[in-house]
């Protein structure tokens, strides 16, 4: 290692030295002498290379934003259709709710509202496909598959 000071070149040596023997991967070298000179040169390995700090990027809801995402999953529009919508995760949707006081809704009672129903009907009879209607209709595939079962008998 020409070049390097007695104290440099001594270091690096038993830093790879170190690695060999504590290791469980070979060429594991680079990425640790990289981060050792980034930490002479005063960069740490919790920069962020995007520049975008996590508190940027965290989507953080208004109380009237609250309110209407409240109001619109009492109007009958799914979690994920609500996480879509507010740009949110959608256990987020659900901490919301809960701290709103609003009883979730199971699987099983998720309904169509009477405008998706009769819409729905009308595309099925036309042949469309229940991804097609769903997707038509803003809501879910299985919700979908499960209004029209009930209503139609299962023979759809």
């Amino acid at each position: 290692m020409a070049g390097l000071s007695p104290v440099t070149y001594l270091a690096t040596r038993h830093t790879v030295d170190l690695l060999r023997t504590y290791s469980n991967s070979q060429g594991s070298e680079k990425p640790v002498l990289a981060l050792i000179s980034d930490a002479a040169r005063g960069k740490t390995p919790r920069e962020n290379r995007n520049k975008k700090s996590l508190q940027n990027r965290v989507r953080r809801l208004s109380e009237s934003e609250i309110a209407d995402l409240v109001e619109a999953y009492q109007g009958g529009e799914s979690i994920y259709e609500l996480g879509r919508r507010f740009g949110i995760h959608r256990t987020t949707v659900s901490e919301h709710l809960k701290r709103a006081g609003v009883q979730t809704r199971g699987a099983k009672e998720r309904k169509l509202t009477p405008e998706q129903t009769k819409e729905a009907i009308r595309l099925r009879q036309e042949g469309m496909s229940f991804a097609r209607i769903a997707t038509a209709i803003g809501t879910t595939e299985y919700a979908v598959r499960r209004e029209l079962g009930l209503l139609m008998g299962e023979a759809i």
